[in-house]
């Protein structure tokens, strides 16, 4: 019996190393539909945070994300504006989360598929890739 017990808690605590990933990346604008420069993008899940970099044409892109529910920080000139997402494994069909910021708030509205934007987003990816941090 213990160590059916002892089997169930290592395996539940090994859980995370065997999640999956998923890609968070979109763009971000004004209420005007102006894309945001100079934005940070800070998701959090648990203890978690992820730092996506930002084009000056407002869009972002984080892979190797832990999938689930993530309280998502923007910061433009000093303001933050927050709002949440659900990522899903990156095995799916891309989806992107645009955000528009304004008022105190960021909205998020989800597109499954968008031809153009997932052009653009491979070379913020490679972009990126070059990035020393």
């Amino acid at each position: 019996m213990r160590t059916a017990m002892f089997l169930s808690a290592l395996i539940i605590s090994c859980q995370p190393l065997y999640a999956q990933k998923g890609i968070l990346m979109g763009k971000i604008t004004d209420e005007h539909n102006a894309p945001i420069k100079n934005a940070e993008l800070i998701a959090v899940k648990d203890v978690l945070d992820y730092t996506a970099v930002v084009t000056d044409g407002g869009l972002y892109y984080t892979d190797s994300i832990f999938t689930g529910d993530y309280n998502v920080y923007i910061i433009v000139n000093k303001v933050t504006y927050q709002s949440k997402v659900k990522v899903v494994p990156a095995s799916k069909k891309p989806t992107f989360f645009n955000f528009k910021v304004g008022h105190d708030k960021a909205v998020v509205s989800v597109v499954d598929y968008d031809p153009f934007m997932e052009k653009t987003l491979n070379k913020v990816r490679k972009e990126a890739a070059t990035i020393n941090y």
